[in-house]
């Protein structure tokens, strides 16, 4: 899949997501999103790729539950939500650094686990408005950076045998992108050698 993150010149749209028939997924979204609403809005990206390929009324909220399923299951988030009062917003910044989602997301979260009922769900929501966390929530996340990117790129290098051109290709880059995006620390003119056995 490719995901591709630029200014989208809008607060309106986070990310549009498309599987070409016969093509590689492709996914665009607002890089300017908070890393907490970037994970989720991919994530609910996702959704739509693998469960939507005909137009369905419900679809915006299950590719919602989707997501809330993939960053957070309900067998490994329902302890954390088992509580949670109105006026838990230090524990809920404390979960939100933990999970990597946004306070409105967990508080979606533990009503949709039915940790919290509708009445709190609304108390949340209040205090959410009342304290300006509704569009703009403090505790920003660090951006997140692939672990593995360097170890995959090596592989299919040295094993492989594939060479910065045909990685580029694949990830519909230029070697020139690729390589500042994916190898920034390695000179341009830089060569890879495989030995074979």
């Amino acid at each position: 899949m490719l995901i591709v993150a630029r200014p989208l010149g809008t607060a309106s749209q986070d990310a549009v997501s498309t599987w070409p028939t016969g093509g590689k997924p492709m996914m665009l979204v607002n890089s300017g999103l908070p890393t907490d609403r970037l994970r989720f809005t991919v994530a609910h990206e996702l959704g739509h790729l693998v469960m939507h390929h005909a137009p369905a009324d419900n679809q915006e909220e299950e590719a919602n539950t989707f997501a809330s399923e993939f960053l957070a299951p309900a067998e490994e988030i329902q302890p954390d939500l088992v509580g949670l009062a109105a006026g838990d917003m230090g524990r809920l910044m404390q979960l939100k650094t933990k999970w990597g989602m946004s306070i409105a997301a967990l508080i979606r979260r533990a009503y949709d686990l039915d940790q919290i009922d509708e009445a709190r769900y609304r108390d949340f929501h209040i205090r959410l408005s009342r304290l300006g966390w509704r569009q703009m929530e403090p505790g920003n996340l660090p951006p997140e950076s692939p672990r593995l990117m360097h170890s995959v790129i090596s592989a299919l290098r040295t094993q492989e045998h594939l060479d910065i051109e045909a990685l580029a290709f694949a990830a519909l880059m230029t070697p020139k992108e690729f390589g500042r995006v994916f190898l920034p620390d390695e000179r341009p003119d830089a060569k890879v050698v495989v030995h074979s056995a």
